[in-house]
């Protein structure tokens, strides 16, 4: 027969904590609805009970940790944008904040002592994106919030195949069709250079029975220099000058015959005489953490099926590709925006 612990020891395991934290808002911590009244924990945007949104203002931001789904490039979000932050931010906040949002630390610390603005979280609704910004303010990032309506990234800028620069203005010339477009040089508002690449890695899957496996036959990737340029017009999608199919008879004399190379004389020419406009050059160093919020374009095409018939294996080949197309334009329309 099983002896009963002693009273002693049944005392001792009554004073033993479920936990080391307090696991109930304390009252003076909790939301009452205007709505219906009722008390709702200080961590809920909208009520418990009624669903009613609840005013800003109202809820704590550092009490809320949001759950967020990374968007796809076709859904309409909210990009909260980080554009100045002080030079010092407290660690311990920086992981509270990054709990509380999703952010990584990486992405948090990059905007310390920058004034260069770079997007921190894509989101789905305006209550989120509020959240965001407030838990951002608590470590002294100052944000915007941009819909990717005004990014507009689907409406590509206008492909230039030739451009020419007179005393006062150049003339760009439209890549399939259109007239001229001729822009002064002070009507030049903002140019951003960077770098586009695409890669393609083709693979094959072979199954047979229950078991597959894939392997990589071959992988590539190319890269080209792309100059936006922004005028005046805030309607105006920009014009795009990429390296491939460019005529850079403009250059004269400094025509080279590497393509990068005459990429570079192209866009120090144009900076010289749109002196008056913004420059941006930093894309392509803040490439990887802008992957965090704004994902590459890709898709995956399949090859077709083959059949072996030593040994009854399926083979299934596709080509995956993967571009910065999008990216690069919304960061572009970021900097048009912000100006």
């Amino acid at each position: 027969m099983l002896k009963s612990a002693p009273m002693d020891k049944a005392n001792e395991m009554t004073d033993i904590p479920f936990t080391s934290e307090e696991i109930r808002f304390k009252p003076d911590e909790m939301t009452a609805c205007s709505k219906c009244g009722r008390s709702n924990p200080p961590n809920r945007l909208n009520c418990l009970y009624c669903a009613a949104q609840f005013e800003d203002g109202v809820v704590d931001p550092s009490k809320v940790k949001l759950a967020l789904r990374r968007l796809e490039n076709w859904e309409n979000g909210l990009n909260v944008i980080a554009i100045s932050a002080g030079n010092e931010i407290p660690d311990s906040l920086v992981a509270e904040v990054g709990r509380n949002t999703g952010i990584s630390i990486e992405l948090l610390n990059a905007v310390a002592g920058s004034n260069s603005p770079l997007p921190l979280a894509r989101v789905e609704t305006e209550d989120d994106a509020k959240i965001v910004s407030a838990n951002l303010s608590r470590i002294g990032v100052s944000t915007t919030i941009l819909p990717d309506a005004l990014l507009a990234a689907e409406k590509t800028p206008v492909r230039c195949r030739s451009m020419e620069f007179g005393s006062e203005s150049i003339k760009l010339t439209p890549f399939n069709s259109g007239p001229e477009i001729e822009v002064r040089h002070d009507d030049i508002v903002l140019i951003v250079a960077g770098k586009l690449f695409e890669s393609k890695i083709q693979a094959t899957e072979s199954r047979k029975g229950r078991k597959s496996t894939t392997e990589v036959d071959s992988e590539s990737i190319s890269e080209t220099v792309a100059i936006d340029i922004y005028y005046s017009d805030p309607e105006h999608t920009g014009f795009r000058i990429s390296s491939t199919g460019f005529d850079f008879s403009c250059l004269g004399q400094d025509k080279d015959y590497v393509a990068a190379r005459n990429m570079h004389f192209l866009l120090e020419r144009i900076v010289d005489v749109a002196r008056s406009a913004k420059f941006v050059s930093d894309y392509n160093q803040r490439r990887k953490l802008l992957d965090e919020v704004w994902e590459l374009d890709g898709r995956t095409d399949s090859l077709g099926i083959k059949r072996s018939h030593l040994g009854g294996k399926t083979q299934i080949g596709n080509v995956t590709t993967r571009n910065n197309q999008t990216q690069f334009t919304k960061y572009s329309r970021l900097h048009r925006q912000l100006l």
